[in-house]
């Protein structure tokens, strides 16, 4: 009765992760599909244009004074 049961349990947490294993091999088959699809691009590098940085601009600052402070 217990050894059933056992038995029954164990099977239907191999089904569980036989399941859970082809879902994440499905979903690696389908990244790979879409790398290769990427990788198949034949576009050469002169005409992709890569954006540059923006230079920050900072506004200019006041100039200091030299203030003498007397006793």
């Amino acid at each position: 009765m217990l050894d059933e049961k056992k038995m029954e349990q164990k099977k239907l947490l191999e089904q569980k992760i036989v399941k859970k294993a082809i879902s994440i091999n499905k979903k690696e088959i389908k990244k790979q599909e879409v790398l290769d699809e990427i990788s198949d691009d034949e576009t050469p590098l002169e005409k992709i244009k890569i954006p540059k940085k923006k230079e920050v601009i900072q506004p200019p600052q006041p100039p200091k004074k030299n203030i003498l402070y007397f006793d």
